[in-house]
């Protein structure tokens, strides 16, 4: 679907292209004067050469065996998409979004600078997740301007699962969990093995609670790490949990352990295995969710600040995982009564996290709001 330029045949349809579109899609934005002053500086066979020896990529997209657009983008520490122009007829084929689901494999930020005026367009990019970051006037020579939006991209959740789907690893999981289910009962039920990434959007993430594995008895897993659905009888870990916190705030906890309200907070109550076969712990360690669920933090090194919880050993294991020298870690024992006594109970780590959170200016967590 998407050819990358290698040559000249390929550069001059480029070219083609760009003299079709701009005319039809700038015509209500910008002059015909500028248009012809743009094409001919950033359009032109030459230019396209020098702009690719300076690294910018540039593709043709193919559809239907017919070449109907091209786009260019600059991969650094963000990808900057700095042309993305497809025939007006073949606009609704969904093509753009493909685009971007492409550049997304790169798991990093994306970037495009958008016309002020441009209303279809902006409409489009912020379909497709992108958000109004900063504004920027350009002098592009001979009198014109550029004033443009900067538009970002952040990878989503929802991005991560749908790339992650698509590797061997992945389509090895399921079929490991579809091969298990016809003999036992998988916890939590499927629509919530990604709750935990639903209910804290990337963007909304502050705080990351990391357990290991789901519950394991009827009704209590619910895809968020140490809550268990209300009715159910509390964990004796999160019995341990709500000691400490009425403890440093001086609150009565609730009698359920639904912590929903956390997660949409900015809690990630992620499990590092995100199911579990009926009355056996751990039955899917070795089924490759860590794989996963290794992505999920890699990704967050991209936020500017988020602070971990790691209680236990096992989700201590993950701070050598945890690589933005930004984000904080605070460590303790597991809450389970075998170790809540060596270092969780009484370590006020549920007070330090709202401490850093607004050091950062961020708003804190109201732990005792369930």
């Amino acid at each position: 679907m998407f050819v990358e330029i290698n040559n000249n045949s390929q550069i001059e349809k480029v070219v083609k292209l760009a003299n079709l579109i701009w005319p039809e899609a700038y015509q209500d934005i910008l002059s015909t004067a500028q248009i012809k002053y743009m094409l001919e500086k950033f359009l032109s066979v030459a230019t396209i050469k020098q702009q690719i020896n300076q690294g910018i990529s540039y593709n043709l997209i193919n559809f239907e065996n017919e070449i109907v657009g091209f786009y260019a983008y600059q991969l650094k520490t963000t990808i900057f998409l700095s042309k993305l122009y497809i025939l007006k007829e073949y606009r609704q084929k969904g093509l753009a979004k493909k685009v971007i689901e492409n550049l997304t494999k790169h798991q990093i930020p994306m970037t495009v600078n958008v016309n002020k005026n441009n209303k279809k367009a902006l409409a489009a990019y912020s379909k497709m997740g992108f958000k109004i970051i900063d504004e920027q006037l350009n002098e592009i020579g001979s009198g014109f301007f550029m004033d443009d939006f900067v538009l970002e991209k952040s990878l989503s959740f929802l991005d991560l699962i749908t790339l992650e789907k698509e590797k061997p690893y992945f389509k090895s999981l399921l079929e490991k969990i579809a091969e298990e289910a016809q003999t036992n009962i998988i916890y939590p039920a499927r629509e919530n093995w990604f709750k935990a990434l639903e209910l804290t959007p990337f963007e909304q993430v502050k705080v990351v609670l990391i357990g290991q594995d789901p519950y394991h008895n009827p009704r209590q897993a619910m895809g968020l790490s140490f809550s268990v659905n209300k009715g159910v009888d509390l964990p004796p870990s999160l019995v341990n949990i709500y000691e400490e916190i009425k403890r440093e705030y001086g609150f009565e906890m609730p009698n359920h352990g639904d912590l929903t309200k956390w997660a949409k907070q900015g809690v990630l109550l992620l499990n590092s295995i995100l199911t579990v076969s009926a009355n056996r712990p751990l039955s899917h360690q070795h089924f490759g969710w860590q794989n996963f669920t290794d992505q999920v933090v890699k990704l967050l090194q991209q936020k500017q600040f988020v602070v971990y919880l790691l209680l236990g050993k096992y989700a201590q294991s993950y701070q050598t995982k945890i690589t933005n020298k930004n984000h904080l870690i605070l460590k303790t024992s597991h809450p389970s009564p075998l170790s809540n006594y060596r270092g969780f109970s009484g370590s006020g780590i549920f007070k330090k996290t709202n401490d850093a959170l607004k050091a950062q200016k961020l708003k804190p967590i109201n732990w005792y709001l369930l």
